[in-house]
């Protein structure tokens, strides 16, 4: 492995060594790496993803799903914490991520086959890492059911999920970037923002024996509409338009839990595409738009707390809603991202202030691997049973005799162990680091 020299690929995975130093002056950052052809690497960027990344480790390994620590919850139903911000700063930062990857191949049109080609190669890794976590037992119930029953294995696999909706937001808006200007980001971002509105509130919702069960839970028998029959469009769990589509085309036993909708379906995966443009609309103003640095830099941020003030606003008539992924949550979670990242670039990138981003920059030099090890491993803990019967994973086991024993409330040990999980992880990263590991997919 010798690093930008010379990549080793397998499986469209690229170890390669890290390229130290950060570039902080507008001409480098327009003109890419000095010397080097290659785009410049901003800190500002890995230390936004290196974030995002430890939260979602963060949020996903509680000690008990029973006793969540509030602030690592996500919303029920209707509204908005700051757990629910995590994977809309993400697809945002995929779409930003797309512009310094990709501008400076844009103009020559002889080399978009190929680019397309390690595009939909990329997608469809990414793709795939999330069906191999879909797929990986966590139990030693479930690894007789992958080797004695495969099938039936498959016939209740996940289709979508994190990894899945990053692959297809990473695909449709690195294409739209390569072949198409700026105006078709912004239009089509508009269109989706807007027709996705329209979509759950004005189109009506065929009726299935899920959505017919669903409505007698608050009304009669004799009142609940037939199956067959259409309702009103409505933003219930189990009778929206992104829930009926869900169920329609994937099956319910394809969905997350066995539905009734998945929060990473294939419909609402529409709208998150908005949020990945974007972040490729504010990308590319920081790297190519009017004026000097420090203008672009407070226009992003004022064009950050228009759009979050609109999603806030709009929040009050159409809820804001990270299951369904409303068109007011996309305008405000993409707002928020844009003003955080205005702030990031001017002290990392432009003031050149480092103090602070090792722990997030070992995590965002590697966040693909850092997200998908996590949850690899959180499975690998469910296949050792440390009881008598066979019944208490490790990673249980360790939680109920190290820490709740002696930790309360719950709600606070189950936050310790969340704690211990991502410092196991930041270690890990941080010896990736040392060792000048890259993994990029």
């Amino acid at each position: 492995m010798h690093g930008h020299r010379q990549g080793v690929r397998r499986l469209a995975v690229v170890w390669g060594r890290r390229e130290d130093g950060t570039v902080s002056t507008e001409n480098m950052l327009r003109a890419g790496m000095a010397g080097t052809g290659k785009p410049a690497r901003l800190l500002s960027l890995d230390v936004f993803r290196g974030a995002t990344v430890a939260a979602m480790i963060l949020v996903n390994n509680p000690g008990s799903w029973g006793a969540i620590y509030p602030p690592l919850e996500h919303a029920e139903w209707h509204g908005c914490t700051p757990t629910d911000l995590i994977m809309p700063f993400f697809l945002f930062i995929v779409g930003v991520s797309i512009v310094y990857a990709l501008d400076s191949k844009r103009a020559d049109s002889a080399s978009h086959g190929g680019l397309m080609w390690k595009i939909a190669k990329r997608a469809a890794v990414l793709f795939g890492l999330g069906i191999v976590l879909a797929l990986f037992p966590g139990s030693p119930d479930a690894v007789k059911v992958l080797f004695s029953t495969p099938l039936d294995r498959l016939d209740h696999l996940r289709i979508m999920g994190v990894l899945q909706r990053i692959a297809v937001v990473y695909l449709v808006c690195a294409v739209l970037f390569l072949k198409t200007p700026w105006r078709v980001w912004l239009w089509s971002c508009a269109a989706i923002v807007v027709g996705y509105f329209f979509a759950l509130t004005v189109v009506p919702v065929p009726v299935d024996s899920v959505a017919s069960l669903a409505t007698t839970r608050t009304g009669t028998a004799t009142t609940a509409p037939a199956v067959g029959t259409w309702m009103s469009a409505n933003l219930q769990p189990a009778t929206n338009l992104a829930a009926v589509i869900d169920r329609n085309t994937l099956g319910s036993r394809h969905l997350y839990k066995g539905g009734p909708m998945d929060p990473e379906g294939p419909f609402s995966t529409i709208s998150a595409i908005a949020s990945g443009l974007i972040g490729v609309l504010a990308g590319y103003h920081l790297k190519r738009g009017r004026g000097e640095i420090t203008e672009r830099i407070a226009w992003l941020f004022t064009a950050g707390l228009a759009l979050a003030a609109a999603g806030w606003l709009w929040g009050y008539f159409h809820p804001l809603n990270k299951q369904l992924w409303t068109s007011s949550f996309t305008l405000l979670t993409g707002g928020l991202a844009a003003m955080l990242l205005a702030a990031t670039y001017w002290v990392h990138d432009v003031r050149g202030i480092k103090r602070g981003t090792g722990v997030f920059l070992w995590f965002g030099v590697n966040a693909i691997a850092a997200f998908w090890g996590s949850g690899l491993m959180v499975r690998a803990f469910g296949l050792v049973r440390l009881d008598a019967e066979g019944k208490l994973p490790v990673h249980t086991w360790f939680y109920r005799n190290a820490i709740a024993s002696w930790v309360s409330p719950p709600e606070l040990a189950s936050l310790a162990y969340a704690v211990l999980f991502l410092c196991l992880w930041t270690a890990i990263v941080w010896l990736m680091w040392k060792m000048k590991w890259i993994v990029k997919v």
